[in-house]
């Protein structure tokens, strides 16, 4: 049977006083201070509930959404020699386009949880088949999704089917699950063209490179966490078990709070006291950032006397957060929690 709580009474103090009883009348009796362990109740709150507004939950993944873009390429960009419009035999050329894929809000990088699919849809307005230059010829299409200079996915077209002025040529990027997504993301097109039948080369015509909205699925995330609001924290005291007898000898007493972590925030807490015979001055206790972290409230004789006083009382926190590096940002993983395990330890004066 587990009790509500408990002494703790230093045999030192004990036999000390002994000692000196049996050498000298005293001529009062000694002072024997113990501790009174109190229950209280610990709360949990998710870290899911601290996530960027632009990052979602979906199962077991954290969801983020890429926008969408569309980039215009000129020929000339394409073609270092076509820089004259005029009716020719179609020149050879090897060239290249680039876009920067701006990651989702707030968040820095991704692990996948579940392949990641972009198509892309690429349009020219040339006065020929880039790929298909003549009835023999055929040239390539390169893609390539880069992170942190790290190709991620890669597709090729060799001019297998006509690529005709004014239509979409729509190919698909596959990133596979477990790689790392991290931002900027960099897209990129190289096109290798072979010489071609007679053509109009206009150095005004372009290709178009359009990409609808993207989704990641991650098994974690590096996300930016910046005075992100803390969901209140209730803790509940039970006093119902204290006696007559220690109450009246109480002298003060510690709420000692151990703090699970996981995302390694800090920042300032605020601790509201209701259900005291008295009202108890608010007390503010700092998240340093530590995965295992740790904080004390002292409450004097008669805060504790006001406390003990009630049957039930209650504790609630408020109080905002950030990650504790330098650009705030923290590592989120799905199904996390901040566990606060709360003690009240009662010092009684006999």
């Amino acid at each position: 049977m587990t009790l509500p709580f408990r002494f703790r009474t230093p045999h030192a103090v004990l036999l000390a006083a002994l000692a000196a009883a049996a050498c000298d009348v005293p001529t009062k009796a000694p002072t024997v201070q113990s501790q009174l362990l109190i229950p209280v109740s610990g709360d949990s709150v998710s870290v899911n509930t601290l996530l960027p507004s632009s990052v979602g939950i979906a199962g077991n993944s954290l969801v983020a959404v890429f926008a969408p873009w569309h980039s215009v390429h000129p020929l000339t960009q394409l073609c270092a020699q076509c820089t004259v419009a005029v009716r020719a035999p179609k020149p050879a050329f090897t060239g290249s386009v680039t876009d920067t894929v701006v990651m989702p809000a707030s968040v820095r990088a991704a692990t996948l949880a579940s392949p990641m699919t972009v198509s892309i849809a690429l349009t020219h307005n040339f006065g020929f088949d880039p790929t298909q230059p003549s009835a023999t010829a055929r040239g390539s299409l390169v893609l390539t999704l880069s992170a942190n200079g790290t190709v991620i996915a890669t597709d090729t077209f060799h001019g297998e089917t006509p690529w005709i002025r004014g239509s979409s040529l729509v190919r698909t990027l596959t990133v596979p699950a477990g790689a790392v997504v991290a931002g900027p993301l960099v897209f990129k097109a190289v096109l290798t063209s072979p010489a071609g039948d007679t053509a109009v080369v206009d150095p005004n015509s372009a290709l178009t490179v359009d990409v609808p909205t993207t989704t990641l699925a991650a098994s974690s995330m590096a996300a930016v966490l910046t005075a992100q609001p803390l969901p209140p924290l209730h803790f509940f005291v039970n006093t119902s078990g204290v006696g007559p007898n220690p109450r009246s000898h109480i002298k003060g007493g510690v709420l000692t709070l151990a703090i699970a972590n996981p995302v390694s925030a800090s920042g300032t807490v605020t601790l509201n006291f209701t259900g005291g015979a008295t009202s108890i001055t608010p007390r503010t206790i700092t998240l340093s950032g530590r995965a295992a972290d740790s904080a004390q409230v002292t409450f004097s004789e008669q805060e504790m006397q006001s406390l003990i006083a009630g049957s039930a009382i209650q504790v609630t926190t408020s109080g905002t957060v950030s990650g504790s590096a330098a650009d705030h940002v923290v590592n989120f993983q799905p199904g996390g929690w901040i566990r606060v395990t709360p003690q009240v330890t009662v010092t009684v004066s006999y």
